[in-house]
């Protein structure tokens, strides 16, 4: 049975980080949280912690980031529909679409940040752009 505390925090950030973006799109950000806790760091060990390591998956702890105050956009994701996503990623049950990304940006960003470099790109999905920073 799947700790109900790491469900929710994984759908939560699921809506918040992907909520726009189809059920593929999601499945890959929550991705990023598992490919990490295979490879337990200075970003936590289990994927609570690292959903709640400072400044990783900003929506859920940047002061900063508007998401972190208001529920996603009601034209976006459900919680029902990102805790199903969140579920088949924390039993992995779902193929990995992401092998190895532990990180990603939005393409809507105006710059892509440092770390994202040619040689750690594994796949754009949607609005988003995977890499393996750590090279694993």
């Amino acid at each position: 049975m799947l700790d109900p505390y790491t469900l929710v925090l994984m759908a939560v950030m699921v809506c918040r980080e992907a909520q726009f973006e189809p059920a593929q799109g999601q499945l890959a950000v929550a991705q990023t949280v598992l490919n990490r806790a295979d490879f337990p760091g200075w970003w936590g060990k289990s994927p609570a912690e690292i959903i709640t390591f400072p400044m990783q998956y900003s929506p859920m702890t940047d002061p900063k980031d508007p998401q972190l105050t208001f529920w996603p956009s009601p034209r976006g994701a459900s919680l029902k529909g990102c805790l199903r996503v969140a579920e088949d990623a924390l039993k992995r049950i779902s193929p990995v679409i992401v092998k190895g990304a532990d990180s990603f940006y939005a393409v809507t960003m105006k710059n892509p940040p440092k770390w994202a470099t040619p040689d750690t790109f594994v796949a754009q999905i949607g609005g988003h752009i995977f890499h393996n920073t750590d090279g694993r």
